[in-house]
Parts: structure tokens; C-alpha cells; sequence
């Protein structure tokens, strides 16, 4: 008996060993029912009305502020005595998630110090975004506000001279070229025009560059070099590239609250990644603050001393586009792995994306998910929504709630827990109006896009040399 028992538990032992050094696991059938949920104050699903700004990063980067643009933290809503509701905001994020899907059908300056510069979340310009980073323009530098956009290949701002129906506000300055020694308008007949609008000139002495954005937003200018610098938190970091391509826009029409200008952070030959790749080697992370909460972020470009005591998991780009595609393997809720077909998501792929809002699924990954989850709430009462979003409760009476834990999964085994935060959202600040975080797209040919509310808190790192996006611990 005492024989067959030490067999038994070297089987069992060897059986566990066997399935442990599995790391790698597209896809598992089964999660733990332990701790399959998330229990919260339904207090903490709204946004703190205390500035908490979060500590620098560690390593030789160093931090500047992220703030929320309706946060506690931001200064670009004082004095104003509202700001856009949620519905409008997901609106504005229908018109970019739009333009993503009828864009779907690699460049790149060796090595400063890594340093991390602050990025803002702010509102949607253009086609999107929501969080902005301060850097300087010119000599001597002008200081202006650029959206951090994952989606964008080029870098713009508004600049002077104003049109006469006057320049769209803004926070900051309106950048001035001609107080700049070492801005450069290119040539209308050079061939670096030719290479970046493909020969579409006029008469114009500029290069000449316009955008049309579904949302009835559009911009004119002109393209140019100028010496692009950005100083980290303490002052004791420095990155300078002279002769940056840009775009001097002067005439925009669109948002004008707060930031008018985009960083492009695609993998185009003229975003900023591809412009620096010598001095930081196509690497850039991001942490991304909640959405309407009151703590800080950041964005680091290279790598820095502290990643190597971080467990970052990778999963490879699935495509050479300019977007940061990937292959998602499944979700799960509440410890349950969703009966999707595998199909689904390699018929239609998906795109982390930094400037989408919420994310969106395939309809029939989406009608899983949102079944799954009806199931798991059943305890709370749901209402009519009053936005598109469809899966929606009255919290109004509780002190506390459960909601189900949520991952989503990606090639390689690489799983993303989502904090609840990015599970679901409140419409209303009496919280009788909390919904999915989720929506469904168009048709099934349309990729999922994995917007900034399901990123928010985490390192999210782009390899962009090695091909692959990880994901780190909580981090901001």
C-alpha cells in the first residue's frame, strides 16, 4: 500500500512538472475558479476627485506627469463648467475606430541615455487619441502639446500664421516657425518631397500635405524640419534630433480643447520611432493612466535599467503594416475560457492601439463575451443604455459588487489580466448606468482593436525592431 502510494504521488508530481515547463500555451482550456472575480466599492469605478500623481519610474528613465484631461490631476478643464460626457467621447472613438477599419484592407537616429517623458490624457484630435506628451520644438525650443498616437505616422502642430477665420485653441503656445533658427520648410521641388507626398505639388513653394478625417475634422499645411528636443523630469536627461520631419498645420478645423497636434508612434519611415531608431533602437513603452482616474503615466523611448527586473511577456506582430497587429488566441471571464471559434480571430486579426477608447470585438467573440457576461450578472438589475454600448446595470444600490475577471489572450501564451477598470465603465456619476467595455464591430472581416481603456495601468512595451509587444506588471 505505502509503495503504491509513493507511486501514485511520483506520477502525479511528474504529470505537474510535465504541464508546468509547457510555458507556452496558445490557448488554455481552463482557468482556476479560484479568485475568479473582482469584488469592488462601487465608488471606486468613478473617478477620485484628489490628485494622486504616481511615483517616477525607477531605472535611469525618469518620469514626467500623465494627467487625465478630466481628471483631478489637469489643468486644461479649470475654469470650464463642463466637459464632454462619455457618450460623446465614444462617439468621437467611433469615428476613429471607422477610419482604422477602412485603412486595413516598416527607418528609422544611437544611443542617448533611455529617458521617459509625461504623456496627458486628453481628448480626441483629429482621428483620435486620448493622452498627450509636452515636448520642444525649434531654437530656442517652443514648447507645444502632441496626442501620443500609436495609429499616426506623422508628427504635426499647429503652427503660425493663423488663417483668417483664426487658429484652433489651444492650451499651449501656437507654435511660431518664424522665431525658429533651425526650422526648414522642404522644398516643393526637392526630392525628399517627391519620397514623402509622392510628387504632389503645385505651385506651392512648400511641401504641401492635407488630411480629411471621418469626423469632419481636416488640416492644411506644410512639411518642414525643425530640431525636435525633449527634456525628462529632472532636467538631467536630454534627447535632440535636428532636422526632424514634421508637419506645420495652419489651418485645422476640428477639436479645439487643449491639444492640437499629433506624435505619430506608428512603424511609417516618418514617425517618430522610425526618425530616432539610432538613438533608442525602435523601442518605446507606455504606461497609459485610467481613463477618467487621477493618477500619472508615462512613456518611455529605449529600454532602461529597470526592465530587466521586470517579467514583460511578448507576443510577435503578426503583419509587416504600419499598425502594431497581433494574433489573439481567446478570451476568458470569470475563470472560463469563451467558446469562440479559433477562426474568428485569425479570420480577422487585431491591432493594439493607443488613441481607440474601448475595445472592439468580432461580433461572434463579442456575442460570447457579452452572453458570458449577462450570465455572470444576473444578480443586478440592467437598464436601457443610453449610449451604443449594450450591456449595461443600476449599481446605484450597492456599497459593493462582483464583477468577473477578465483576460484577454494573445500567440504565445501571453495573457492580459484587465484591472476592473478596464472591464467595465460608469455613464453616470450616480452610477446607475455601468456598462461593458466592449462593442462589437461592423462585420466579422473587421480586426479587434484592443483600445487604451483595456491597456490603462500596465507597461505595454513595442519591440518594434524584434517585431513583438509585451506586457508588463501594473506600473502607474
Amino acid at each position: 500500500m505505502y509503495l503504491r502510494y509513493i507511486i501514485l504521488v511520483s506520477l502525479l508530481c511528474l504529470s505537474l512538472l510535465c504541464s508546468s515547463s509547457n510555458t507556452y500555451v496558445e490557448q488554455p482550456s481552463e482557468l482556476s475558479h479560484h479568485s475568479d472575480s473582482h469584488i469592488v466599492s462601487v465608488q471606486s469605478l468613478l473617478p477620485s476627485t484628489v490628485c494622486n500623481r504616481s511615483p517616477p519610474v525607477s531605472g535611469k528613465a525618469t518620469t514626467l506627469e500623465v494627467v487625465n484631461k478630466y481628471g483631478s490631476c489637469s489643468q486644461l478643464t479649470q475654469g470650464k463648467s463642463s466637459t464632454p460626457s462619455l457618450s460623446q467621447i465614444l462617439l468621437q472613438d467611433q469615428y476613429r475606430v471607422e477610419l482604422i477599419h477602412s485603412r486595413r484592407r516598416n527607418q528609422s537616429i544611437k544611443t542617448q541615455e533611455d529617458f521617459t517623458i509625461p504623456s496627458i490624457s486628453g481628448n480626441t484630435v483629429g482621428t483620435g487619441g486620448n493622452y498627450f506628451i509636452k515636448v520642444g520644438l525649434g531654437t530656442p525650443t517652443q514648447s507645444v502639446s502632441l496626442i501620443i498616437d500609436t495609429g499616426s505616422g506623422i508628427t504635426w502642430t499647429q503652427c503660425k500664421p493663423c488663417p483668417k477665420n483664426g487658429c484652433a485653441k489651444q492650451v499651449d503656445p501656437i507654435f511660431d516657425p518664424s522665431k525658429s533658427k533651425s526650422y526648414k520648410s522642404i522644398s516643393c521641388s526637392s526630392s525628399l518631397c517627391s519620397q514623402i507626398n509622392g510628387g504632389n505639388c503645385s505651385s506651392e513653394k512648400a511641401c504641401p500635405v492635407s488630411y480629411s478625417y471621418v469626423d469632419g475634422s481636416s488640416l492644411s499645411g506644410s512639411y518642414a524640419t525643425e530640431k525636435l528636443v525633449v527634456d525628462s523630469a529632472d532636467n538631467q536627461l536630454q534627447f535632440t534630433k535636428p532636422n526632424f520631419i514634421m508637419v506645420c498645420a495652419h489651418n485645422f478645423t476640428g477639436d479645439d480643447e487643449g491639444v492640437v497636434g499629433i506624435m505619430g508612434l506608428d512603424r511609417n519611415g516618418l514617425s517618430v520611432i522610425s526618425q530616432t531608431s539610432s538613438l533608442f533602437k525602435n523601442y518605446f513603452s507606455y504606461c497609459l493612466p485610467a481613463f477618467f482616474g487621477s493618477s500619472t503615466g508615462y512613456i518611455t523611448f529605449g529600454k532602461t535599467n529597470s526592465f530587466t527586473n521586470k517579467v514583460i511577456n511578448f507576443t510577435p506582430l503578426t503583419t509587416d503594416s504600419e499598425t502594431y497587429d497581433v494574433e489573439i488566441t481567446g478570451l476568458s471571464l470569470g475563470g472560463h475560457i469563451l467558446p469562440i471559434d479559433s477562426q474568428v480571430f485569425k479570420k480577422a486579426g487585431g491591432t493594439i492601439d493607443s488613441g481607440t477608447v474601448i475595445s472592439h470585438l468580432p461580433p461572434a467573440a463579442y456575442a460570447a463575451l457579452k452572453l458570458a457576461f449577462r450570465k455572470k450578472m444576473s444578480k443586478y438589475k440592467m437598464v436601457k443604455p443610453s449610449g451604443f454600448l449594450d450591456t449595461c446595470y443600476d449599481f446605484s444600490k450597492y456599497d459593493t459588487v462582483t464583477i468577473p475577471k477578465m483576460s484577454i489572450f494573445f500567440k504565445g501564451g501571453v495573457e492580459l489580466k484587465m484591472d476592473v477598470t478596464g472591464i467595465v465603465i460608469p455613464f453616470k456619476e450616480d452610477l446607475t448606468e455601468v456598462c461593458l467595455a466592449f462593442s462589437p464591430n461592423p462585420t466579422e472581416d473587421d480586426g479587434a482593436l484592443i483600445g487604451n481603456i483595456q491597456q490603462q495601468g500596465m507597461e505595454v512595451h513595442y519591440d518594434v525592431a524584434g517585431k513583438r509587444i509585451g506586457f508588463g506588471p501594473r506600473a502607474c
